[in-house]
């Protein structure tokens, strides 16, 4: 299609995805135009469109199609006529509406409109078999824009006029309409469930439906288009305009909510949950800040009652739909965050035990999209502070990927960091060798997060209090001084966190075990002692450089050519001074050490050798 632009006189062109993009089924709009008059000379809606297309339509399917019914003998004029030839005429447009070469599809369907508008209840008898041939018209002229206009203005006058009848069978339209929302065309899923939505809106046994629509999905191999079109049915039922939700809307997700969470066979049940998602994450998309609390209310509301009674199942499946809101738009179409923190800490509060997953899994979420907002902090450190007094109330692992991933955010080392040390201090003494290496694991990546040794040139500064990882500390000097009965990979990660454990005013302990572990790394042909080397040796440089007077030239060069085939070895080694004549031997080793761990010549190579720690 070629249309003018506005900016010239040439003809710009429009595609149909955007023609069609500008197409609504909005039945509450349309329905207005259904109480137009006919005409004097016509007593009928039907006699008078036919009228009106004699002298616009002159295809021969058109004049077929009069032929078929009492026009031209005069008996269609009134509406008695009507009513006594109706057969006659639903069965000829039904007839004609199937003809799928038919160019006079457009005046068919607006002579249904009409024959919908003149016999009303009476149109009962046929409803069914003209949803399904409208049906078969959208399947096959779903790329003519005008056409797919017409059919859903036709689709909207009868759904608005046969109301109270569809209202009552919403089961038997929505199994007439499965395929359209199966099928492929996104449009054609996203018009029917604007006007499947109007009838939604208007029915007393939603939650029924929603079990119904649930059950049969989960029965469909591939259902992955079908759960979208059943999101935008729920979608659009609960929109208005301009970002804004309908009155009713609390009521209608509230028992769309309610019906799907008691559903006690668990893969139809997942599949409702599933459509929720899909819902929320429409509405969140389409609203504002200002306009979510009529919906996000509900959710909440439910998510808090059902923390409080301990139903995991429940509360897990409102987790999601919360976490769904937030993670659209970066979390700026919910009211109010702070009711979200509350109602996440009331819940781990009287739960006193057993947070499930997806409860961890909001506040994380919850946490990267609000921790910006300096009222929040405090919410955010009690939260937190809750989760993690109890490591048993959803396990080590859960706790420590949730750290994982708010590690990054600005407030985590002054804010969260003592939380984190209370928590590892009660862990750290226990023998469990899977937890030990996690809580250094998680020390050693944080602090190369924030003072990687290929990039850290400047003098020691802590990022964190360390009086709040005082057993943390104790621990890991345990470690380093009795080095050779643990495995190289938590010996590297201790010597990475090492430096960062002491304040400012803090005089080390055990850096000579530090250096000891330099030493007996350097004489070693081992690669995974080469990597020890380097992280021994930034630990001895950041606390005393002057440990390193004690390696001799003889024995920094013996360093280099044990390690020279290997992938951690230096990739240069400063020459010694043609004019020094040894005599500074020392001071020369002194600076080769430096170079050899530390120099920008070598930030490659200490990159890789940090990555085989998985720091």
């Amino acid at each position: 299609m070629k249309v003018k632009s506005n900016s010239s006189s040439r003809l710009k062109y429009v595609s149909f995805t955007d023609q069609i993009a500008k197409v609504s089924v909005d039945i509450a709009r349309w329905h207005s135009s259904i109480t137009a008059v006919t005409s004097a000379e016509n007593e009928t809606y039907f006699n008078d469109t036919v009228t009106k297309y004699r002298d616009l339509d002159y295809g021969s399917y058109f004049e077929n199609f009069l032929n078929d019914i009492p026009y031209f003998d005069g008996e269609l004029r009134t509406y008695a006529q009507l009513l006594h030839q109706k057969d006659i005429v639903a069965k000829a447009l039904i007839n004609h509406l199937n003809i799928s070469e038919s160019t006079s599809l457009g005046t068919l369907l607006k002579l249904t409109i009409a024959f919908v508008q003149d016999i009303r209840e009476d149109f009962r008898s046929y409803i069914w078999d003209f949803i399904e041939a409208i049906i078969s018209i959208l399947e096959r002229s779903h790329e003519d824009k005008e056409i797919l206009e017409t059919v859903f203005f036709t689709l909207a006058k009868i759904f608005w006029l046969q109301r109270r009848h569809l209202v009552c069978e919403l089961h038997e339209v929505f199994r007439r309409f499965k395929r359209i929302f199966c099928c492929k065309r996104s449009y054609l899923r996203r018009f029917t469930a604007e006007a499947l939505a109007f009838l939604l809106r208007k029915s007393s046994a939603v939650g029924n439906l929603a079990v119904f629509l649930a059950e049969t999905a989960c029965n469909e191999i591939d259902n992955s288009l079908l759960i979208d079109g059943i999101s935008r049915l729920y979608f659009n039922a609960l929109k208005i305009t301009r970002g804004q939700f309908h009155s009713a809307s609390p009521q209608l997700l509230s028992e769309i909510l309610q019906a799907s969470l008691e559903i006690e066979e668990n893969d139809v049940r997942n599949i409702a949950i599933q459509i929720l998602v899909d819902t929320i994450r429409q509405c969140s998309s389409y609203t504002s800040k200002e306009c979510s609390e009529l919906l996000v209310d509900v959710i909440l509301r439910q998510y808090k009652s059902t923390l409080a009674s301990f139903d995991t199942v429940k509360s897990s499946a409102l987790a999601n739909l919360l976490n769904a809101w937030i993670s659209q738009k970066m979390g700026r179409s919910l009211h109010k965050p702070s009711s979200l923190f509350q109602v996440i800490i009331d819940g781990v509060k009287s739960r006193a035990g057993k947070v499930e997953r997806e409860t961890v899994e909001l506040l994380t979420i919850a946490i990267m999209r609000y921790h910006g907002e300096s009222e929040l902090h405090v919410l955010i450190t009690a939260a937190v502070r809750l989760l993690m007094n109890n490591e048993q109330s959803c396990g080590f692992d859960v706790i420590l990927d949730f750290l994982y991933n708010i590690s990054d955010i600005p407030l985590f080392d002054i804010w969260i960091m003592p939380i984190v040390g209370a928590f590892m201090s009660r862990l750290v003494v226990q023998e469990d060798a899977q937890i030990i290496n996690g809580i250094f694991r998680f020390y050693a990546d944080i602090c190369n997060k924030r003072r990687p040794i290929w990039k850290h040139k400047e003098k020691r500064n802590c990022f964190f209090d360390t009086s709040n990882h005082l057993e943390v500390r104790n621990r890991l000097i345990d470690i380093l001084k009795s080095s050779d009965n643990f495995d190289a990979e938590i010996v590297g990660c201790c010597l990475m966190t090492y430096p960062w454990l002491w304040s400012q005013s803090e005089n080390p302990k055990e850096i000579a075990a530090v250096f000891r572990i330099l030493v007996a790394s350097m004489s070693s042909l081992d690669n995974v002692d080469a990597r020890l080397s380097l992280l021994a040796a930034n630990a001895c440089f950041l606390f005393d450089p002057s440990l390193f007077r004690q390696f001799t030239l003889e024995t920094l060069l013996k360093f280099y050519k044990n390690m020279g085939n290997n992938e951690a070895a230096l990739p240069a080694v400063k020459p010694v001074d043609d004019d020094d004549d040894g005599s500074n031997g020392s001071n020369v080793a002194q600076c080769l050490i430096h170079d050899v761990f530390l120099d920008e010549l070598g930030s490659d190579a200490l990159r890789r050798i940090i990555l085989n720690f998985h720091l």
